[in-house]
């Protein structure tokens, strides 16, 4: 469990909302515990953006918008995106171009903050300087 705050991926949400499966406990359980105090953690408005985006792909916009509510709730200080956080990630982009965009902006954003802890499945963030990477199943 990282002393420091961990970045919550759109990932760790989106698998505690969706449907049954090897994931939904454990990013559950994360979600849990962030909000029983037990885990230090923040996300980005990029995240809530990206939930609303991917619900209202599956049909699911409610869905969405009421987990994103939930998460802005969840999240009093969530991190807002800035010009250095857009800049960095095309740097990281630069040196990791496998890592989709979105994923490039989380890390520099959790980066930026002095987050060098992600909690996501994405294992492509493992190979961003700077930062590290709990895998939500083995929490």
């Amino acid at each position: 469990m990282p002393m420091t705050p961990a970045f919550l991926d759109s990932n760790v949400f989106i698998y505690a909302a969706g449907a049954d499966g090897p994931l939904k406990a454990p990013c559950a359980e994360i979600l849990r515990r962030v909000g029983a105090g037990e885990l230090d953690a923040n996300t980005s408005v990029e995240v809530v953006q990206e939930l609303h985006h991917v619900f209202r792909r599956r049909g699911r916009l409610a869905d969405g918008v009421r987990l994103a509510r939930d998460v802005v709730r969840l999240f009093p200080g969530l991190l807002s995106i800035t010009r250095a956080d857009v800049l960095r990630s095309g740097d990281i982009l630069m040196a990791r171009p496998q890592l989709s965009p979105r994923d490039a902006l989380h890390a520099a954003t959790a980066l930026n903050n002095g987050i060098t802890t992600i909690i996501s499945v994405d294992a492509d963030l493992e190979h961003v300087d700077g930062l590290s990477r709990l895998d939500p199943a083995g929490m």
